[in-house]
């Protein structure tokens, strides 16, 4: 077992990115404030933009 390639993220995310990914794509919401987006550090999507 290979542990340096497991990924590290937090069981839920798997969850939490399919939800958002039909939040952002149903069309059941007349508008969408993505948080997610916002606050996503472009170099590496899997954390918080620095302070």
């Amino acid at each position: 077992m290979n542990l340096l390639r497991m990924p590290r993220c937090h069981p839920n995310e798997r969850v939490r990115q399919r939800v958002n990914a039909w939040m952002r794509g149903s069309g059941e919401f007349d508008a969408l404030l993505d948080f997610d987006a916002v606050t996503r550090d472009p170099a590496h999507p899997a954390r918080f933009l620095p302070a």
